[in-house]
């Protein structure tokens, strides 16, 4: 069930970031947001959103591998 929960997240992730404005100025920053800026792009808030993001995920991937270390526990 989990690698369902997965793909389909996966899934969503990848049309969210091809599909929309939000997800192609993502791809346009990179790695790179001096570069991005100079070109006009605004990365300012590119930034902040993916901080957030990743903190989220890592809060999720820590939470879930809490959990399944509390079931193996009992």
């Amino acid at each position: 069930m989990s690698v369902v929960i997965f793909a389909a997240v996966a899934a969503l992730m990848g049309f969210f970031l091809r599909r929309t404005r939000f997800g192609r100025l993502v791809y346009a920053t990179g790695d790179k947001p001096n570069a991005a800026r100079t070109t006009g792009l605004p990365t300012r808030p590119i930034i902040t959103a993916r901080g957030y993001v990743h903190h989220s995920f890592s809060e999720q991937f820590m939470n879930l591998i809490r959990t399944n270390l509390r079931e193996l526990a009992h």
